[in-house]
């Protein structure tokens, strides 16, 4: 004692020593006493990093009409290559290139030379002909002469009708006629020209009504038949035609595999011209379908395309068919209504992850990240 008193820091060493030990045993008994299950939750929270957020949209189905769309280019309904009948040399040339005509107005007049003195001489050996045959019919018919006679008469008579018939046929051919309404357009001959039978004078094109034509796939050709309505817009032109399918080829181009189809539409005064870009629209059943972006669109593991959606917090992917196409977005099928369509995020997680979905209307003008 009396070395304590001497040395009072000893005392106060033991008491801290002491007090120390003390306060040691509390804490670790009460962790000993802490539930096993208390200590696993802290761990996992320590070790678990956040769900990645993605946003979702409920899904809302919209009848579409489906519609098959093809590209192609306008053509005339009828062109015709005008070909001269006679050789001659070309006299007149009555219209010019972009000319409008009607049918048979004179086009061009090619010199018939002396074919009306010969078609003169031709007739009256006609005329002498009929009255040699109708002579020879009585004789034979009194037994004056034989039927020998009789049937060189009836020869010389046809060979002077053929004979007739070709002048007047060269004669009408010496006159190039239009043989549609149309418009005309390449010439290649002018006036002095020598030209030959057969040889092509001009085109004519005729633009009323115009064509659309496109190639269909062997997918599209079974939804499609002669008939049915259309839509045509012309490449620089901002308005829609109505057009009907008039035409479907019976057997695929050799080389594309593709069938021609041809959609007809009005074009008064010929005022769309042919050889333009043409898209066609045909319009076919209607089915409940959803209008997104294309950037949501995703692909699967095997390269299927298609969209990620949310259900009991886990990611899901449905490939999907698209229905057409429109300024807003693509129009699709696939998904059923009331889905919970992931609009934000989708890049950043995979079929079967688990996620905290966020909807649109519950995100206002929220910034958050979304999918960490």
């Amino acid at each position: 004692m009396s070395r304590l008193t001497r040395y009072p820091w000893i005392f106060s060493l033991l008491l801290v020593i002491a007090l120390g030990l003390w306060l040691g045993s509390g804490r670790i008994q009460s962790g000993s006493q802490q539930a096993p299950e208390q200590l696993d939750a802290q761990q996992s929270s320590r070790q678990q990093p956040p769900l990645p957020r993605v946003r979702v949209r409920t899904v809302r189905l919209q009848p579409v009409s489906r519609r098959v769309t093809l590209f192609g280019r306008s053509e005339a309904d009828r062109q015709s290559d005008i070909r001269s009948g006679i050789g001659g040399r070309v006299l007149a040339i009555e219209v010019e290139r972009g000319d409008r005509v009607r049918t048979g107005q004179l086009m061009m007049r090619i010199d018939p030379e002396n074919r009306a003195q010969e078609l003169e001489a031709a007739r009256a050996l006609l005329a002498q002909r009929q009255l040699e045959y109708k002579s020879s019919k009585q004789l034979n018919t009194q037994g004056y002469q034989g039927k020998a006679q009789l049937a060189q008469a009836l020869a010389g008579l046809k060979q002077a009708r053929a004979e007739v018939s070709r002048l007047e046929r060269e004669i009408a051919d010496s006159r190039i006629t239009a043989p549609f309404d149309g418009i005309v357009g390449e010439r290649t001959v002018e006036t002095g020209d020598w030209v030959t039978p057969g040889q092509t004078l001009a085109r004519l094109h005729d633009l009323q009504p115009l064509i659309a034509r496109g190639d269909a796939s062997p997918g599209d050709l079974a939804q499609l038949h002669t008939g049915m309505p259309a839509r045509v817009r012309l490449f620089d032109q901002t308005e829609e035609m109505s057009a009907r399918i008039r035409y479907i080829a019976p057997a695929a181009d050799p080389e594309t595999g593709t069938f021609r189809i041809e959609a007809a539409f009005d074009n008064p005064g010929a005022r769309l011209r042919a050889g333009l870009a043409a898209r066609i629209d045909i319009e076919l059943d209607a089915v409940p379908a959803l209008l997104i972006s294309p950037a949501q669109f995703a692909l699967s593991d095997q390269g299927e395309l298609g969209v990620k959606w949310v259900r009991d917090g886990i990611v899901r992917f449905s490939p999907i068919d698209i229905i057409r196409s429109d300024d807003d977005g693509i129009w699709i099928t696939g998904l059923e209504a009331g889905s919970r369509l992931i609009t934000v995020g989708q890049a950043f997680v995979r079929a079967g992850d688990r996620v905290e979905a966020v909807e649109e209307a519950a995100t206002g003008n929220d910034t958050q990240r979304v999918a960490d």
